[in-house]
């Protein structure tokens, strides 16, 4: 994740080197709180697949 301004954050995808997107969705402008917990969802759908 990335600090922006305004306290807002961005979550980046390190394997598309972009911002990460969620149903569609860039996730960026998000609160600290919506950022972590896409970080959470992302990271098990990318584990997920991996087994």
């Amino acid at each position: 994740m990335h600090s922006r301004a305004r306290g807002t954050w961005k979550v980046w995808d390190n394997a598309l080197n972009r911002a990460a997107e969620l149903d569609g969705q860039q996730l960026v402008n998000r609160s600290l709180f919506r950022a972590e917990a896409a970080c959470q969802i992302l990271n098990r759908i990318h584990l997920g697949s991996r087994f």
